[in-house]
């Protein structure tokens, strides 16, 4: 695929390197952007695993089944830990 995409911007006549090294720098950019919103999940989920809500589900009048429903008891925390870290929540 790397001897494609270089192939490609030779016949272009384009730049390869010079593009590659601006596509780096906004890719720098946007990640130094996202590190406060990174950091701010981070904290909350570990506030919401510190304060014990997570096991909540578990533990609560319905150890069986999540909040009554048939649901599997690791489900419900799954499915709030998903807003906020995506695929990170099935780890």
């Amino acid at each position: 695929m790397f001897v494609v995409f270089l192939g490609w911007g030779i016949l272009k006549k384009v730049k390869v390197y010079e593009v590659f090294v601006e596509g780096a720098k906004e890719g720098f950019t946007t990640a130094v952007r996202i590190i406060p919103y990174l950091v701010a999940m981070l904290v909350a989920i570990g506030i919401f695993r510190a304060s014990g809500a997570l096991e909540l589900p578990d533990e609560g009048p319905f150890p069986r089944h999540c909040a009554g429903s048939a649901c599997p008891r690791r489900t419900l925390a799954m499915a709030l830990m998903r807003p906020l870290s995506g695929s990170g929540s099935l780890g």
